[in-house]
């Protein structure tokens, strides 16, 4: 015995209603709405030149659809279907040097995050994390770019993103 819902019906739960599927086979929920996600990182010492340049990310640690962090291009490009709410995030450090700047871009124009600091790096290095949201259609892409001062440098650092809804 069961509930059979025929192909292109709906089942309608009224507010407050519960279905409850504990301990009973779950199938047909299709793929979790949080991917793609991903996760690359550099693999050595990133190079700080006094223009904007993009960061290379030439090492995808994670990614539930391949392909969609391109080393490459350095871009992670929304796959076709998956356009939605996304939340990206970029780890940086700051090693020496006085004034660097960092911004996140989609599709190379528009700025999503970005922050600028003018400050030397008393006693070390200081890991800067700057986060983003935005709304993404299939075949936007971002990409995060880099400048620092004469002398300036920076270490390792990473990227990463994830769909938080459709």
């Amino acid at each position: 015995s069961g509930l059979t819902i025929p192909s292109g019906g709906t089942l309608t739960v009224a507010s407050g209603g519960t279905i409850n599927i504990t301990g009973a086979t779950q199938t047909g929920f299709g793929v979790a709405l949080n991917t793609p996600d991903f996760l690359a990182a550099t693999t050595s010492s990133s190079t700080w030149t006094t223009s904007y340049t993009i960061f290379t990310f030439a090492n995808v640690i994670s990614e539930s659809d391949a392909g969609s962090y391109n080393t490459s291009t350095n871009r992670f490009t929304v796959p076709t279907g998956k356009g939605g709410t996304y939340m990206f995030a970029i780890n940086f450090n700051v090693n020496t040097g006085i004034g660097w700047g960092v911004k996140t871009l989609k599709n190379s124009t528009t700025e999503l995050w970005w922050s600028m600091d003018n400050y030397a790096p008393y006693g070390g290095t200081r890991v800067i994390t700057g986060v983003c949201i935005a709304e993404l259609a299939a075949a936007d892409y971002i990409e995060w770019h880099k400048w620092g001062s004469t002398g300036f440098t920076g270490g390792a650092d990473s990227v990463y993103g994830v769909r938080l809804h459709a």
